[in-house]
C-alpha cells in the first residue's frame, strides 16, 4: 500500500528534520509521499529544509491554520495510506508497518494513533493489537485514505485546536473503530504548554475560539467556571 505522510511546520528547525527522519526509519514500510506545508515560520531554514526534502512543499506566507493545511494536502495526497504527523512527535520501530496491518485486518479501523502521554485514555475493547480508546485518540495518526473519503475534511474552528477531537467524533459516527497500538508509543519531544512564547500565545487564543465553535458543532454549551466563595 502506498502511504502520504502529511505534517505542518512552523519554524523549530532544531527538532523537525531529526525526528522526520527518525520517523522515516523506523517506520518498517516505505512512504512514497512526503507533504509538507510551512504555516508562516520566520526561520527560513525550516522552509530550506522542507522545499529540499518534501515531494510537494506549500508554502504560506501566513499561518492558515492547522486543519486548513492538512485539508490543502489532502488535496494533493495520492496514497492508500494517510499519515498525519507531528513535527514533535518521535515514534517507535515498525510503527507505519504495524498500522497497516490493522487496516488491512480490520475495515472498521478508523484513526491509528500512538500513545504519547505516558498512559493511553480507557479502552473499551481490544481489536487484535488496537486498543479501542473511550475517549479521543490524538498525536500522530494513521488511517486510510478510504476513512478521509467517507468522514470528510478536517474541522477548520480555529487556525488551531479541536478538529482532531472533532474528527474523533465523525469516524465514531461513520462506524469507524479508532484507537492506540498496544505496544507502540510515542515520544512528544516538544511540548509547549505554560511557556510564553508568541506561538504559544497563538495557539492559546486559537483554542479559545475552537472551543466555542466545537461547542456548537457537538450541541453542547461551553462549561461556565464556578466563582469561588470565601468564607467568612
Amino acid at each position: 500500500m502506498t502511504v502520504s505522510y502529511i505534517m505542518n511546520t512552523i519554524d523549530r528547525f532544531d527538532i523537525t528534520p531529526k525526528v522526520t527522519a527518525d520517523n522515516r526509519n523506523t517506520a518498517g514500510h516505505p512512504i512514497r509521499q512526503y507533504i509538507v506545508t510551512d504555516n508562516g515560520s520566520k526561520d527560513m531554514r525550516i522552509k530550506r529544509w522542507a522545499a529540499g526534502f518534501a515531494h510537494k512543499f506549500i508554502d504560506n506566507a501566513e499561518n492558515v491554520g492547522n486543519a486548513q493545511a492538512l485539508n490543502n494536502a489532502m488535496k494533493v495526497a495520492t496514497g492508500d495510506i494517510i499519515v498525519i504527523a507531528g513535527n514533535d512527535i518521535k515514534l517507535q520501530n515498525k510503527w507505519l508497518s504495524e498500522a497497516i496491518k490493522l487496516i488491512q485486518e480490520n475495515p472498521k479501523v478508523g484513526l491509528i494513533g500512538f500513545n504519547w502521554r505516558g498512559n493511553a485514555s480507557k479502552t473499551k475493547e481490544k481489536h487484535g493489537n488496537l486498543n479501542e480508546q473511550v475517549g479521543n485518540v490524538f498525536g500522530t495518526w494513521v488511517m486510510s485514505r478510504k476513512v478521509y473519503d467517507k468522514v470528510g475534511p478536517f474541522n477548520e474552528f480555529s487556525k488551531y485546536g479541536l478538529w482532531d477531537s472533532a474528527y474523533n467524533h465523525r469516524c465514531e459516527k461513520a462506524g469507524f473503530i479508532n484507537g492506540y497500538i498496544h505496544g507502540i508509543d510515542s515520544e512528544h519531544i516538544g511540548n509547549d504548554v505554560g511557556e510564553s512564547s508568541e506561538y504559544r500565545k497563538m495557539k492559546d487564543r486559537e483554542m479559545a475560539k475552537a472551543k466555542k465553535a466545537y461547542s456548537e458543532f457537538m450541541g453542547t454549551k461551553p462549561k461556565k467556571r464556578r466563582k469561588r466563595t470565601t468564607k467568612k
